[in-house]
């Protein structure tokens, strides 16, 4: 998956008194690098993200309940009530 990086250098060439001066004032390079780090990380975890959709979509569809831990742990529960004097 070639994605190619849209950002550049950005640099200017100013002519004073005759001198020409050529300088990069925005450099990108650590971007770009970065981002080229990073791009397989952040594609497997959309990829991950998206499969776990599907499978809980599909569980809906099935009426088979979510992938979720609210379908499995009830907050009122007297049984496993955490505070106060259990008697």
């Amino acid at each position: 998956m070639g994605v190619s990086t849209e950002i550049s250098n950005k640099s200017t060439e100013i002519t004073i008194l005759g001198y020409t001066f050529n300088f990069s004032f925005f450099d990108v390079t650590y971007i770009k690098r970065a981002v080229n780090d990073f791009r397989p990380y952040i594609r497997g975890f959309i990829l991950l993200m998206l499969a776990l959709y599907n499978i809980n979509q599909f569980l809906s569809f099935i009426t088979a309940g979510h992938l979720s831990l609210g379908n499995y742990i009830n907050i009122n529960d007297s049984k496993n009530n955490s505070g106060g004097n259990k008697e």
